[in-house]
């Protein structure tokens, strides 16, 4: 699979498209979810039990629809290789630098946290959640442990790093500029989280996430990333049931505590992206193999 999404390198209109298809993917499960309900209904507490069940095969049907589009492509640019000349970007790579791959994986994952920590600020300058927004994430903390894991962080990290970085940001960066790669990369990620409360987290971290895959050229640290950042969140909220869907640290440390604890995350996140910029320098993913 990987191989043949190596071959697939889209550009901003082939990136939107792919969006789109992740939107579609998005009503058939809402309709079969809405199928589902209509015959269990009578049997049972269908709602209960599609958040129960459900919720990670719905999410799994409205990832697919792009991805399987992008195999499906990358799968005629390969076919097409031996006429055209046509080259591939690998979707994934072991380039680890100097600090090797324990390391940088235990580096990019505290960057994360810090990064987290430090965009809390600008979380809590939003409006209050709309209702069905609330319901939603509600919906989904309050469905059993193993479903949440499952889907918010298995599944998301998987595959929503496959989609905005193995496949969007790696062609963009043969299409574009950096800079702008990233950027659309990131605003694309924003834009398919569907609500604005978690689209602002998602772009800034996703500009973090995108430099990472930039000059590594590494799924798996982006996806760990990911999942570190949603294992997390699943673990605050858990911890703190009666807190409210879009509360963090800021809510719940003492005032002077928090900002100590904004302080040195912001210290220590600068000194990690500058340790491993020296670790990773020179190294990117733009060149296509020979």
């Amino acid at each position: 699979m990987l191989k043949k999404l190596s071959y697939y390198l889209p550009g901003l209109g082939q990136s939107w498209i792919l969006v789109l298809l992740l939107f579609a993917g998005n009503l058939v499960a809402s309709a079969i979810a809405f199928a589902l309900s209509a015959i269990l209904s009578p049997v049972i507490a269908a709602d209960v039990f599609l958040r129960d069940y459900f919720t990670p095969v719905s999410y799994l049907i409205m990832m697919l629809f792009p991805i399987l589009y992008a195999i499906g492509r990358g799968k005629k640019a390969m076919l097409k290789d031996s006429i055209h000349s046509y080259r591939n970007i690998p979707v994934d790579s072991n380039s680890f630098g100097k600090t090797g791959w324990l390391l940088s994986s235990l580096l990019v994952a505290l960057l994360i946290i810090c990064a987290s920590i430090v965009i809390e600020p600008v979380n809590n300058l939003m409006p209050p959640m709309w209702d069905w927004v609330k319901a939603s994430l509600d919906s989904m903390m309050n469905a059993p442990k193993a479903t949440a894991i499952i889907t918010v962080a298995i599944l998301a990290p998987l595959l929503e790093e496959l989609l905005c970085r193995g496949i969007i940001l790696r062609g963009l960066l043969k299409r574009t500029s950096t800079f702008m790669a990233i950027f659309w990369s990131s605003l694309i990620f924003a834009v398919i989280h569907l609500n604005p409360w978690q689209a602002i987290g998602a772009f800034i971290l996703g500009i973090l996430m995108g430099w990472v895959y930039y000059k590594t050229g590494s799924l798996k640290l982006t996806i760990l990333m990911h999942f570190t950042n949603n294992f997390l969140a699943l673990l605050l909220s858990w911890s703190f049931p009666g807190m409210d869907d879009d509360a963090g640290l800021i809510d719940i440390l003492p005032p002077n505590t928090y900002w100590y604890v904004f302080g040195g995350s912001a210290l220590l996140a600068i000194l990690i992206i500058i340790a491993l910029n020296v670790s990773w320098k020179g190294m990117k993913i733009t060149k296509r193999n020979k």
